[in-house]
């Protein structure tokens, strides 16, 4: 034991020494003059700019953030010029390396002047002693101490062949020089590996800084080019456009969501680092640090994948943007004011819809060819509240749809069973009608039913209809797959968001205009709640209205728990997952999302869709979920009251009951 202390005493401390000496080296050298030079032109490069930024009148919020971090960078950078240049100031002399220089040589003749345990006056120090008559202790340990291959062994063996060294000694000395040297060796080699391994990680952490920082710059780069679009009218006439943007905003949304997943899992980390601090209280948690843990590896090279394969995706997609930039700035005016915010963007209008409403658009507004049909009929296929209303409503708000048809009629009922051509003009709903000359008295109708249609009734409602002017439509949404056989074109089907977009959304809608970066821990918990909202818009809008009025850690933990126990209580009772996605019959068991031990649950029925005018029950499902009492019974809530057009209202029948 004394002898592998001593070994690793003996290689710390070489390293050691050779670290300060090291640390003060003379740090002006030719590199840094150029490094420094480089820093200077491009601090006149970024001067230059945010000059010309400030003499014009800077509307995009993305480009105003992009002037923001260059003016941070460039301040940085000055920064850092004016320290390295008063560092490298004279006055510092260059005799500093001689000094240390012959520092270095004195310390390194003490250290190999070290005498021996044996050492006596008048004797050679190198003589090892049979008796050990002239020594105190029973045994003398002399380390020995050097790189790989520099001579110890030789020197070791060279000793050991000495005449002065005892003949009975000799085979015993040689033995134990040989284990010093060994275990030196091992011990040598196992504190390079582990300062290797040291070095790696840092390397990586810095690599991850770097990445993390370029997808910032390249986020905010692709949310210029998008805002910059969405404020202009870009016509389905450009169809490689609009895929091109399509790519591009579905780039963002990865982008974004590897961002706050690789500050989340970090968070995590941390928070589970902070678990196992060390303790002076409790040893079993000085034990449980970790330190070089093969999962940690894993899950730091997991990371540095995903955001070099984010940071690949946007720069070749914002690299082939160049084009698209020059012609969108080139040939299409700004045709509104965009709002201020992102999170106002999100709440206000229709969410990453956008090529679906230029398909729709393509078939309203298309001239027709010679011998062409009368009554183009799209129909729009999708589950429960995925937003195929929305999206009919957001097309007939548009100019271009209002300018093209003189009259446009909405019929919405659960089907058309048992209708007749009197009662079925009798239930349609005018949405929209001008005396428009240019309209041609061409006709859009909108039928949005639950179910499938009567082939009966459906045969005879068109062919009543076909004798409108020629380029009337009628579009048919429903959640069933079957009315897709009375299109005259390719149907329309309208899916989940993906994950990305997603958690983009639920992050606008819950933090606002809060940065979630400020708050990694909510961000992490909200990420998590993301995912087990399946991807509905109505919990995601109801769950941002409780989480923000309670804006904390406690609260959000706790959500994310009811959350997940009301999803395993569903699947207990009915064998899957509930959301308001599926079209199902059964109830849905919830409760308060706050409260730290609830009292009561609620069943909630089948959820329906009541226009704006219509009246809606006062209690709304989120005082329910916030905690707030309510007695027990069967009556109506308001779940949702949408704020984007059509401005209905979900109003769902619940149950409350005592746990």
């Amino acid at each position: 034991m004394e002898m592998l202390s001593n070994a690793v005493l003996g290689d710390l401390v070489s390293r050691s020494i050779s670290f300060l000496f090291a640390k003060y080296e003379k740090q002006e050298t030719e590199a840094v003059q150029e490094e420094l030079q480089r820093l200077r032109r491009l601090l006149l490069r970024s001067g230059t700019i945010l000059e010309e930024a400030e003499r014009r009148l800077v509307a995009n919020r993305a480009v105003l953030r992009q002037l923001n971090a260059l003016r941070d960078e460039m301040f940085r950078g000055c920064y850092v010029l004016d320290a390295v240049t008063c560092r490298a100031a004279p006055g510092g002399g260059d005799g500093r390396k001689d000094d240390d220089h012959g520092k270095d040589v004195e310390a390194r003749h003490r250290h190999t002047a070290v005498c021996s345990p044996c050492q006596g006056e008048g004797k050679d120090p190198g003589v090892l002693a049979a008796d050990g008559a002239s020594c105190a202790a029973p045994l003398g340990v002399l380390p020995i101490v050097g790189p790989a291959h520099i001579g110890k062994s030789a020197i070791v063996e060279h000793v050991c062949y000495d005449e002065r060294t005892p003949p009975g000694r000799r085979s015993q000395i040689a033995m134990e020089m040989l284990y010093s040297a060994v275990l030196n060796e091992l011990v040598s080699r196992s504190v390079s590996f582990l300062l290797a391994k040291r070095r790696e990680r840092t390397a990586a952490t810095a690599q991850e800084e770097l990445l993390l920082q370029r997808l910032r710059g390249l986020l905010l780069r692709s949310c210029t080019v998008v805002e910059e679009a969405e404020r202009r009218l870009v016509t389905n006439n450009r169809a490689t456009m609009l895929r091109h943007l399509t790519a591009l905003r579905n780039e963002t949304f990865r982008g974004y969501y590897v961002l706050d997943g690789v500050r989340c899992r970090e968070e995590e980390e941390q928070a589970s680092r902070r678990a196992f601090v060390l303790s002076r209280f409790n040893p079993a948690k000085r034990a449980r640090v970790p330190s070089g843990d093969p999962e940690d590896s894993r899950a730091r090279a997991l990371r540095l994948r995903e955001l070099q394969q984010a940071v690949r995706s946007l720069e070749a997609m914002i690299g082939d943007m160049m084009e698209f930039v020059v012609f969108l700035t080139s040939h299409y005016p700004p045709v509104h004011r965009q709002p201020y915010s992102a999170h106002l963007f999100v709440d206000k209008c229709m969410f990453a819809r956008h090529m679906e409403k230029e398909k729709v658009l393509e078939f309203l507004l298309q001239v027709e060819p010679p011998g062409a049909a009368r009554l183009g009929v799209l129909p729009i296929v999708g589950p429960a509240h995925i937003g195929k209303s929305t999206l009919v409503e957001h097309v007939c708000y548009d100019e271009r749809v209002r300018n093209h048809f003189s009259l446009i009629l909405f019929y919405r009922q659960n089907n058309l069973m048992n209708e007749t051509v009197a009662s079925f003009r009798d239930k349609c709903a005018i949405k929209h009608q001008t005396d428009n000359k240019a309209s041609g008295q061409r006709l859009l109708i909108v039928i949005e039913l639950l179910e499938d249609a009567d082939e009966d009734t459906w045969n005879r409602l068109y062919s009543s209809e076909r004798s409108m002017a020629q380029g009337s439509r009628m579009i048919v949404t429903s959640r069933s797959e079957k009315i897709v056989r009375f299109g005259t074109t390719d149907a329309l089907r309208l899916k989940c968001l993906s994950t990305e977009a997603y958690w983009y959304f639920f992050k606008m809608t819950v933090f606002g205009s809060d940065d979630p970066g400020q708050h990694p821990k909510l961000a992490s918990l909200a990420m998590e709640m993301a995912s087990l909202m399946q991807g509905s818009f109505l919990f995601a809008n109801i769950g941002a209205v409780v989480l923000r009025d309670h804006f904390d850690t406690q609260s959000w933990s706790r959500a994310v728990t009811r959350i997940r126990q009301y999803l395993q209580k569903n699947v207990s009772l009915f064998g899957e997952y509930t959301d308001d996605i599926k079209d199902k019959n059964h109830p849905r068991f919830t409760w308060s999302l706050i409260k730290q031990k609830p009292d009561r649950y609620c069943m909630l029925y089948d959820i329906y869709e009541r226009a704006s005018q219509e009246e809606v029950p006062e209690i709304p499902y989120s005082d329910m979920l916030d905690g707030c009492a309510q007695p027990n019974g069967t009556y109506e809530i308001l779940f949702w009251k949408s704020r984007i057009p059509p401005y209905l209202n979900y109003v769902c029948k619940c149950e409350i009951r005592d746990m």
